[in-house]
């Protein structure tokens, strides 16, 4: 198995969402809230401008819906932790998009 692979069949290992480690969502499933938005929150919360795309209506209200709810500082430095850095990115020229 190439070592990109390994190393994200073992972050899932750890994490059942496949997406955000379980303590970043406690606080914000129990809210209703989807891994998604709090990515995007995290976005919003730096300034940073996220485009989300989806066709889906119900998905575009999810999408929209970060402007409820706030992450702690906390929470911001758990998502902020999960930065793999740049030779984890993917080249979408090479892989497609």
């Amino acid at each position: 198995m190439p070592a990109a692979k390994a190393s994200t069949a073992s972050r899932r290992a750890a994490d059942h969402t496949g997406i955000l480690p379980a303590h970043v969502l406690v606080g914000h499933a129990a809210r209703g809230r989807i891994p998604l938005q709090i990515v995007l929150r995290w976005h919003v919360q730096q300034g940073l401008v996220p485009i989300p795309m989806s066709s889906d209506p119900q998905r575009l209200r999810s999408n929209l819906d970060v402007f409820g709810f706030a992450l702690s500082n906390a929470e911001m430095a758990d998502v902020s932790a999960l930065d793999r850095g740049e030779q984890a990115a993917v080249d979408s020229d090479e892989f497609g998009h």
